[in-house]
């Protein structure tokens, strides 16, 4: 009976190789968010140290 479960030619259950590519999506999409937040985390901080050092100057 188990062996109806699986697509053919594969170890995985159907489910579950549906559930670990829909998995890596998701873990793909979160890495493109996180890089993205960096960068403006970096720009921000750039511009903060850029205000500090032209206030440290007058």
């Amino acid at each position: 009976m188990a062996d109806k479960a699986q697509t053919a030619g594969s170890s995985q259950p159907t489910g579950e190789a549906a559930f670990n590519k829909l998995k890596k999506e998701v873990a793909e999409r979160n890495d493109v968010a996180h890089k993205a937040a960096r960068k403006l985390r970096d720009v921000r901080e750039r511009q903060k140290a850029a205000e500090r050092r032209a206030r440290d100057l007058l």
